[in-house]
């Protein structure tokens, strides 16, 4: 694929095109050029959305691809989030973007929320705003044809992130920070100014006569980024004033380095086989367990990372200890290897299964009612809905499938309930008799945590069929309401997704 930027490497400073500006700005702009050459971050036809704060970063990421659009052949637009957390403040950089935009012909799309209404239990201010304003610009991207979300990320952000990580604890992955080009959901993400420092930034707007806003709490200490910004940092360069280029470096080593690890990684993924389920990770614990015990230690990160399904991987730490005990000692018995607030690693049997904590918690007790065959019934616990269907009994059916449940209609009493297991349930199965739920989920090596979302069905008062198809197994059905050779009308009760 050629890219739109290779014509331009070879422009000299004063070819840059519409610069009507100094040297030292031709420089700049030649420069972040130059960056995003290097890392392949654009091709003609992109359209382009730009997440515009109205700070000094994003206000420059704005100038700089006004100016080059139409020699890039791309198309831009602006996105800005106003989050409700400096009340006049954060109104007033709304509108600041807005007339931007506005002088500068630039499509604007806008909204506000209330970040500390969004807040869940442990999340940071800075966290949720974060997250607020990233699915604010997939939502904008996704409604209007956006294909790439370009951010104004700097260098020293950069530092920051890295430092940060290393402090709250991170692992190869998190060392490498931020990208300048990553796919993240159906878009992609590009940083065209994180080779480039905030001085610079500031002297090339300022040499510019650009104006941008000033957020106040960028310089409250109380958070963490800003913490490492006005005290950590400033003393790292009393050492070494060069300390950007050295970090970058080291940064850059370590993602090459992972890269080519991450293949070897992915190769014994697929060598052991992994089963992805809606809130875990299994794979065959044996076949692990021969692995590499770097490797090893790699897969349980990777897994984890995929499971969380976070942008910011420097979150997802687990202690080094943790990983070394899982690598290196063999489980004989069932056990609990690791549990945080976020997930959860065990060996179950035969496998090792890697599961979202959310899930240690037992759901409440589920219980909707059909009585009527024609309307399906959503189990939102689940995230499955219930289909009926009735078919003629005397028109052959071929073969019973697995993940469905096929009943003697005329067995069937309305109304038709639905619920997961409750104590003392048992069914009436074929060689046999009467056996408890609880003992055929023994019998099938399921997790005790995986029973409480296993839907039954109940019909008179009694268990009738088991959707053991949730959890990979064949569906159960009891004696009492089986197809026969004398049924007439057969009644087909079918899970899907919602």
């Amino acid at each position: 694929m050629i890219l739109i930027f290779l014509p331009i490497i070879s422009l000299s400073y004063s070819q840059v095109p519409e610069m009507k500006t100094n040297n030292r700005s031709n420089q700049f702009l030649s420069r972040i050029i130059g960056y995003c050459t290097d890392y392949r971050l654009i091709d003609p036809g992109d359209k382009i959305l730009l997440g515009v704060s109205g700070g000094p970063d994003s206000v420059c990421l704005l100038h700089l691809f006004y100016k080059l659009k139409e020699h890039l052949n791309i198309i831009i637009a602006v996105a800005h989030l106003e989050h409700g957390i400096r009340g006049a403040e954060s109104i007033s950089d709304q509108k600041f973007v807005k007339e931007l935009c506005s002088k500068l012909n630039i499509d604007f799309y806008t909204d506000s929320v209330d970040v500390k209404g969004l807040r869940g239990g442990g999340e940071s201010i800075e966290d949720v705003a974060r997250r607020a304003r990233y699915d604010f610009f997939y939502n904008i991207s996704e409604n209007h044809g956006f294909n790439k979300i370009a951010l104004g990320h700097n260098l020293d952000d950069q530092i920051e992130t890295v430092i940060y990580r290393m402090v709250r604890g991170t692992g190869p992955e998190g060392l490498v920070g931020m990208r300048p080009l990553k796919h993240w959901k159906t878009k992609f993400i590009i940083r065209p100014l994180l080779g480039t420092s905030r001085k610079e930034i500031i002297d090339y707007l300022n040499s510019e006569g650009i104006k941008y806003r000033v957020d106040s709490t960028n310089y409250d200490i109380r958070y963490s980024r800003n913490r490492i910004r006005h005290r950590v940092l400033p003393e790292i360069e009393s050492i070494d004033p060069k300390y950007r280029e050295h970090i970058t470096n080291l940064v850059n080593l370590i993602y090459e380095d992972n890269r080519f690890i991450d293949r070897i990684v992915q190769d014994s993924m697929k060598e052991i086989g992994i089963e992805y389920l809606k809130n875990s990770i299994k794979l065959d614990y044996r076949k692990f367990y021969q692995l590499d015990s770097v490797i090893k230690k790699r897969l349980i990160v990777k897994a984890v990372q995929k499971l969380q399904e976070k942008d910011d991987v420097g979150l997802l730490y687990i202690p080094y200890n943790v990983l070394r005990l899982i690598s290196e000692k063999f489980f004989d018995k069932n056990a609990v290897l690791y549990s945080s607030k976020e997930v959860t690693i065990r060996k179950e049997y035969e496998s090792l299964i890697i599961q979202k904590s959310i899930v240690e918690k037992d759901i409440k007790e589920y219980l909707y009612i059909a009585n009527d065959l024609n309307k399906p019934v959503a189990i939102p616990e689940i995230g499955k809905k219930l289909f009926f269907n009735i078919v003629d009994g005397r028109e052959k059916i071929q073969y019973f499938e697995n993940d469905k449940l096929y009943f003697d209609l005329k067995k069937v009493r309305l109304p038709v309930i639905i619920r997961n297991k409750r104590p003392g349930d048992r069914i009436k199965l074929l060689n046999v008799g009467v056996k408890k739920i609880k003992d055929l989920f023994i019998d099938d090596k399921i997790s005790p945590l995986i029973r409480h979302y296993v839907p039954l069905i109940v019909i008179n008062n009694e268990i009738a069929g088991v959707f053991c198809s949730f959890y990979g197994k064949t569906n159960r059905v009891s004696e009492n309401f089986k197809v026969d050779k004398d049924t007439e009308k057969i009644l087909i009760c079918d899970l899907k997704p919602i």
